[in-house]
C-alpha cells in the first residue's frame, strides 16, 4: 500500500493469519469541552449540554473525524475493513465522519460493549466536586489510584 507521500507501508495484514487492527477514540466532544472549562474554573458540576450518551461531538471533534479519516483513506484498499462503535453518539460521529470522508465501502456496527463506563453518583462531577461533595469516594480514589 501506498500513503500519501508515496512510500510504501507494510501493515501486519500482509502476513499470513495476521489482522491489524486500529483502534480510535472519538474526536473532541462538547461534553469534553465542558468539564475541561469546568476544571479550569473549579466548578463542582460539569455543565454537560445532554445525557452523556447524546452529547455530540464540538466543531474541532468533527474536524478531528474527518482528519481521521483522510488518515485512514487508504487503509480499506484490498481488504475487508470492519469498523466497530460505541452506540454513544459522539463516536458514531467519529465513526461515520470518518468512513464516509475515507471512503470505506463499510458503515460502522454499533455495538453496546464498546459503551463508556457508567460513573453513578459521580457523573458530571469535577474532581473539585466529588472532594467536596463525596469526600470519602475522594479519598477511595486516591487510594484506589489512577484506574479507579
Amino acid at each position: 500500500m501506498v500513503n500519501e507521500n508515496g512510500k510504501t507501508r507494510q501493515g501486519l495484514t500482509g502476513l499470513p493469519g495476521m489482522t491489524e487492527l486500529l483502534l480510535v477514540r472519538h474526536g473532541e466532544s462538547q461534553g469534553n469541552v465542558a468539564a475541561t472549562l469546568a476544571h479550569r474554573s473549579g466548578a463542582y458540576v460539569i455543565n454537560v449540554p445532554a445525557r452523556d450518551a447524546d452529547v455530540e461531538l464540538s466543531e474541532t471533534g468533527r474536524e478531528q473525524a474527518l482528519a481521521l479519516g483522510r488518515l485512514l483513506a487508504g487503509f480499506a484498499e484490498d481488504r475487508r475493513a470492519a469498523v466497530w462503535s460505541s452506540p454513544y453518539l459522539r463516536a458514531r460521529q467519529t465513526a461515520e465522519l470518518a468512513v464516509n470522508t475515507g471512503g470505506w465501502k463499510t458503515q460502522p456496527v454499533l455495538d453496546e460493549r464498546l459503551r463508556d463506563r457508567e460513573l453513578g453518583i459521580l457523573d458530571m462531577l469535577t474532581s473539585a466536586g466529588v472532594e467536596a461533595r463525596l469526600p470519602q469516594e475522594a479519598e477511595r480514589r486516591r487510594w484506589l489510584g489512577k484506574f479507579y
